[in-house]
């Protein structure tokens, strides 16, 4: 029990830390200043050396550099003569992409830069995430299969996924004999109802990628949501449920073409 109040206060001070020197690099970054910069690199760096746990904390850095200062704080604003450009992120995801990308295929904590990577993709604009996606699609989908040791960078990369249905769905449509398969997969993860969830979320924003695409893999799909169907979980049942009458209603609609 000592233990583990130790390692509780530990990580909670490390938490606040971490918060303090991500708004003090903030800051820098908004003024495009040098430090910022290198302060930025040093936190990538820390992603190598740390636990997943430890990871976690460090990637609130990239949260809140990048998410809108209207929904993080009172004070950054127009109103109080603060200038920020939407500038910022690009050049923030431009500076961060070779680190975080090389980084990940040499590193054995592959699930920090993973986590760093969805994260930061959750926040660009879709011009940027369509003309970069390349790079990043194939360690999205080691996301996709590294369930088993963070559920969470699972979640990040099915959420990345979702969102690719309306802004970049050809590289989907080119990958979706990989994806479907894992999807099905993680609909029965019993150990994680947040996956279990997402996975049908996606399944079912699938039902809007190009019919002949998806086509084929429309029974395999019907037939795997049977488990999902019966889930232990209420949530899990309705989402299964509708998924599964949305890729019937795909099916009956092409029998009647």
């Amino acid at each position: 029990n000592n233990n583990n109040n130790n390692n509780n206060n530990n990580n909670s001070n490390a938490t606040k830390k971490m918060i303090l020197i991500s708004w003090i690099g903030k800051g820098l970054i908004f003024r495009s200043h040098k430090i910022g910069w290198t302060l930025s690199k040093d936190i990538c760096n820390l992603l190598n050396n740390s636990n997943e746990e430890q990871g976690a904390i460090v990637v609130k850095f990239f949260n809140i550099i990048l998410t809108s200062t209207s929904k993080t704080s009172k004070t950054l604003t127009k109103e109080n003569n603060c200038i920020v450009k939407s500038i910022y992120l690009q050049k923030f995801f431009y500076i961060l992409k070779p680190i975080l990308i090389d980084s990940f295929k040499e590193s054995k904590q592959k699930s920090n830069y993973l986590l760093a990577i969805s994260t930061l993709l959750q926040y660009l604009p879709p011009s940027i995430i369509k003309s970069e996606l390349v790079s990043f699609f194939p360690i999205l989908l080691e996301g996709l299969k590294n369930y088993e040791n963070d559920s969470s960078l699972t979640v990040s990369s099915l959420t990345s996924l979702m969102s690719f249905v309306d802004t970049s769905p050809t590289i989907l449509c080119d990958n979706i004999h990989t994806i479907i398969p894992q999807l099905l997969t993680l609909t029965t993860y019993k150990p994680s109802l947040k996956i279990r969830v997402e996975s049908l979320n996606c399944l079912l924003a699938f039902t809007k990628l190009p019919y002949p695409i998806v086509s084929p893999f429309k029974n395999q799909i019907i037939r795997g949501l049977e488990s999902p169907v019966g889930d232990h979980k209420l949530i899990v049942r309705k989402h299964a449920q509708t998924c599964r009458n949305e890729w019937y209603v795909l099916e009956l609609v092409s029998e009647r073409q």
